[in-house]
């Protein structure tokens, strides 16, 4: 564990020291005034060293030696608070792992006492997700189906989902797990209706304006046609419609994220809800392949996904309604009116008008 080293000095403890028919810990009423000039050759900490779970507390004993009759001031100090703190008493409060050295000082003399803390119990660590989990309102995933959890979503990749995505890694750095898609919330709508009148790509003024990640991807395999960039994609498109001047030409297809994001709410520890990256959309259909504008080489992850959602009641199967077809939040490069889109039914990757609010659905997906 990383260790900050900090020599805090907190207020100090006064003890009183009784004369020799009392023991040396403290305790007694002096018989004779304070001294000025007390004449300490060392001092001892009981216990010399301790163990603690994070959140607990104890308090430590000095023991002055040789013993003395009247006031003794120490000073306690911790190694590192981050791990230990001590009050004015000598009372040690676990905070984190590690190793801390209390002590106590008078002058030039000093003891001390090792402190150690440990995480506590902890609850042993959810089995690792497997593509076909149900994923639950509650954060959890279950390879079986549990009755007694809401179902949200149906996990369609494991891994990190970070590892294209620089905004999700700085947003969300404990999604770590994989993606869900959700169970239902296809809506036609159209990507951006104005397009036309806006006269420009959304990726240039996400270029020109903010410091996400480019939007847009040519069909080469080494572009963004081949990154998992969906989080990132949708917060750029927000940081667009959100900008006042963009008014008259919003992207519709991430308005319908908010409005879904409010009538189903994601569980913490999750990214929220988001528009898919056209290689988000390849993997839901197909695992992960590289991806090009045509044809993909099967439906494996599509064929899955359907027969989970069969499964339950209120959900809805994936690109069944005529073509199939679903946008992306990944728009064509230089192209003012296209964006990525996919049809899960013909396996087939491709470029839709922005302004189709009759063809083109959407489904959304969260990282957790």
């Amino acid at each position: 564990m990383k260790k900050l080293i900090i020599s805090c000095i907190v207020t100090a403890t006064v003890f009183v020291l009784a004369s020799c028919d009392k023991d040396s810990t403290g305790t007694g009423t002096p018989e004779n005034p304070p001294s000025d000039s007390l004449l300490i050759e060392s001092i001892l900490i009981n216990p010399s060293s301790l163990e603690l779970e994070a959140g607990d507390s104890a308090t430590l004993t000095p023991i002055i030696l040789p013993k003395q009759s009247g006031t003794v001031v120490l000073e306690w100090t911790s190694s590192d608070n981050t791990v230990a703190t001590v009050s004015a008493s000598g009372t040690v409060t676990a905070v984190s792992e590690g190793t801390a050295t209390v002590t106590a000082s008078s002058g030039e003399v000093h003891g001390s006492s090792t402190i150690t803390v440990t995480a506590g119990k902890t609850e042993p660590p959810a089995d690792e997700p497997e593509v076909g989990d149900y994923f639950y309102s509650d954060g959890t995933w279950s390879s079986d189906l549990d009755a007694d959890k809401e179902v949200i979503g149906i996990v369609f990749y494991t891994g990190n989902p970070a590892k294209d995505d620089p905004t999700l890694q700085a947003d969300h750095p404990e999604c770590t797990h994989g993606l869900a898609v959700a169970i239902s919330g296809d809506e036609y709508v159209p990507w951006q209706s104005a397009y036309f009148q806006y006269g420009r790509t959304v990726d240039e003024w996400v270029r020109a304006n903010t410091e996400f990640t480019s939007i847009a991807t040519s069909s080469n395999s080494d572009d963004n046609i081949n990154k998992m960039l969906g989080y990132n994609n949708t917060c750029a498109i927000e940081a667009f419609n959100a900008d006042p001047a963009n008014s008259q030409w919003p992207v519709e297809a991430v308005q319908a994220v908010l409005q879904y994001r409010e009538t189903n709410p994601a569980p913490a520890g999750t990214s929220d809800w988001y528009l898919p990256s056209i290689k988000e959309y390849i993997i839901m259909c197909y695992k992960e392949t590289d991806a090009y504008a045509g044809t993909l080489p099967g439906s494996d992850n599509y064929d899955m996904l359907n027969a989970k959602l069969e499964t339950l009641p209120d959900a809805q199967p994936i690109g069944t309604d005529g073509y199939g077809f679903y946008s992306s939040s990944t728009e064509e490069v230089n192209a003012i009116d296209k964006a990525y889109a996919i049809s899960f039914c013909y396996k087939m990757v491709a470029t839709n008008s922005k302004d189709n609010s009759s063809l083109y659905s959407t489904r959304f997906i969260l990282a957790f």
